[in-house]
């Protein structure tokens, strides 16, 4: 899979996650007004931001894998061989820390 390829692949399943989070936060959002104005059920409420709390997650692990392989080729292209481009991207990202 080319470089690009796998940019695009990650931009796509981190925006679909990014989308669900936003999504179940409204549904969870709407089952704790339920839950609280019109005694609904506690446990919609907890699934639905269960859902939203994963989804947020994995996009946000997608969103930064699609950012090091970024960087990673980046490296590559300037002239680092790959062992070197993932040295510098752990060096990086704890900085970030």
């Amino acid at each position: 899979m080319t470089t690009k390829r796998k940019l695009i692949t990650l931009e796509l399943i981190s925006g679909i996650f990014g989308w669900g989070w936003i999504i179940a936060g409204l549904v969870s959002l709407y089952f704790l007004v339920i839950a609280i104005g019109f005694e609904g059920s506690w446990s919609s409420f907890g699934m639905a931001a269960g859902v939203a709390a994963v989804c947020k997650w994995l996009a946000k692990g997608f969103n930064d894998n699609k950012i090091r392989v970024a960087f990673e080729a980046d490296a590559i292209a300037q002239g680092m061989s790959a062992e070197e481009a993932g040295n510098a991207w752990l060096k990086a990202y704890n900085g970030k820390r």
